[in-house]
């Protein structure tokens, strides 16, 4: 019946290992112009990934947990799963290209680095002002 095909778990895992890879290639070239903030990326280890992440992006001021998808459709499924997640999901198309993977990933990375260095730099508190 012309529905959309759902793919067996082993496919969706393959799918998936692939994204993964696809991703770590993106922020291991190196051909691209790093934010000065940004430091590296690391795969994330037996425990992070039973938590559900796959990758973190180490920054100035700490890491930032990464959740690679292979398809929007398994977003949903994450966060059933791990619904206090503090994971920044990144859907990676194998189409797309090594910069644009980077490029859509630094910029949902680059607000949260920027909402994390306000509170690592006591920018919470209001500078005091005096007005003459």
């Amino acid at each position: 019946m012309g529905g959309i095909a759902i793919p067996s778990n082993a496919q969706g895992i393959a799918k998936g290992k692939k994204s993964e890879r696809r991703f770590f290639e993106a922020f291991m070239a190196r051909d691209w112009q790093q934010p000065w903030w940004y430091k590296s990326v690391r795969r994330a280890n037996g425990l992070e990934d039973s938590e559900g992440y796959d990758f973190f992006i180490r920054t100035n001021i700490g890491q930032i947990p990464i959740q690679v998808k292979s398809s929007c459709r398994y977003i949903e499924q994450y966060w059933r799963r791990h619904p206090n997640s503090n994971a920044i999901l990144v859907v990676v198309n194998l189409n797309d290209s090594l910069s644009v993977i980077r490029s859509a990933t630094l910029a949902k990375v680059e607000m949260r680095w920027r909402a994390a260095s306000v509170l690592y730099n006591g920018a919470w508190s209001m500078p005091t002002r005096t007005f003459d």
